[in-house]
């Protein structure tokens, strides 16, 4: 028979858990959950798996630390989230082109993709390539390049989201990642 403290502990593990599968759903888009209806069905310790329980909370750490870094106002909601296949990857962010260099991308109006072979709660470099895109997620939602033409927008944007992300990494130990600035040619595409 359990005593009380184990009945309240195993309640408020599970709320905690209802709650952590609960922003799991918001931030990675899990369509069709209901507050009523549970999305597994497991015991607590099966049900608590390291992604589903660090993920959001790497996410909502990632978004301090760009507010942070950047001194961004929060956005008012979290992009979703998802790690995908290279193929979904490239389909999403490279429109159907192999582009073998790209680890994740942010798409404004569908959220952020992150290849799956990326661990970001492992690897302090995967982190900062996931808060690199959510930068850009940062930029979409407060319009701050709004005002520049389409080339200039996008150096603009990149060049702030690697110095956010060399910010982090120096702050975290984790390397630099140098701007490609041929990439961003503005002047060269007339």
């Amino acid at each position: 028979m359990k005593t009380s403290h184990e009945s309240v502990f195993v309640s408020n593990w599970r709320s905690i858990a209802v709650r952590t599968v609960l922003l799991a759903t918001s931030l990675f888009g899990m369509s069709g959950a209901r507050a009523e209806e549970p999305l597994f069905t497991a015991d607590a310790g099966t049900f608590m798996s390291k992604r589903l329980q660090s993920m959001p909370d790497l996410v909502i750490s990632l978004f301090g630390a760009i507010e942070r870094i950047a001194k961004y106002e929060p956005p008012a909601t979290y992009p979703r989230v998802r790690q995908v296949t290279r193929l979904e990857l490239e389909r999403e962010a490279c429109e159907g082109r192999k582009c073998r260099f790209v680890k994740a991308a942010y798409v404004p109006e569908k959220g952020l993709y992150m290849d799956n072979a990326l661990d970001p709660q492992a690897s302090v470099m995967d982190r900062s390539i996931l808060l690199h895109e959510l930068v850009h997620h940062f930029q979409a939602s407060t319009r701050r390049y709004a005002h520049l033409a389409d080339c200039e927008r996008a150096r603009a944007e990149e060049e702030e989201a690697y110095a956010i992300q060399n910010a982090y990494l120096a702050q975290n130990g984790g390397g630099y990642v140098p701007f490609p600035a041929r990439a961003y040619n503005c002047h060269a595409q007339g």
